[in-house]
């Protein structure tokens, strides 16, 4: 039976000593879905790496041509980095998952075409942020009306929604008009090989959003 083949994307890499937020999310998972078989990746749209699940680490990223005119555009048409056609052609994935802070049009339709999966994961991403702080500048507003319309669109054609709380999961609904079921709540799994010192803390509260594996 072939291992479950994953795309993670997110702009920061997992591997780096100083990766945070999303990254360090990825990095916990990789651990943890490399422990059970499944075959895991990362790119950020112009690199890519693998996790090799025997050494418990990151391969040498791998850097792939393009122009800068490419990289530039690749903000707002994600489509035309280059990763996408190297890891359709060479890793064949079946599940592509993004964090919910991208804000231009994902490409459902070349990847709903290779066959892949598109699962988009809620955190609290910049928009949310945004709406929690009440920023009341004019010219921010009217750009995250329109990049909240993309994220909108996002989530409404992803084949999966995941949301680490169901506080996450109602703001993210209630922010960008996606109803509730659409979301599936499935709290963030750490592993206790994937960060050196790591500690459990607030067990006992009723919704955390953390698995400790």
């Amino acid at each position: 039976m072939m291992p479950l083949r994953i795309i993670f994307y997110n702009d920061r890499p997992p591997f780096e000593a100083s990766a945070g937020g999303i990254a360090s999310y990825i990095q916990h998972r990789a651990f943890v879905l490399g422990s059970f078989g499944a075959d895991i990746w990362w790119t950020d749209g112009f690199r890519v790496a693998d996790f090799e699940a025997g050494s418990r680490s990151w391969g040498k990223p791998l850097n792939l041509p393009t122009s800068p005119l490419v990289r530039k555009l690749s903000g707002r048409f994600p489509g035309i980095a280059p990763a996408w056609s190297y890891l359709i052609k060479n890793v064949q994935p079946q599940l592509i998952e993004f964090p919910d802070g991208i804000t231009a049009k994902l490409p459902f339709s070349l990847f709903h075409s290779a066959g892949i999966k598109v699962a988009i994961q809620c955190h609290t991403a910049p928009g949310l942020r945004y709406f929690l702080n009440v920023q009341r500048v004019l010219s921010s507003a009217i750009r995250h009306r329109l990049r909240a319309r993309h994220v909108a669109y996002n989530l409404t054609h992803a084949d999966g929604v995941l949301a680490c709380s169901s506080n996450i999961q109602f703001l993210t609904s209630g922010m960008y008009r996606v109803h509730p079921d659409k979301f599936m709540v499935i709290p963030h799994a750490f592993s206790r090989n994937a960060q050196p010192g790591l500690k459990e803390q607030n067990v006992n509260i009723a919704d955390t959003p953390y698995y400790l594996v």
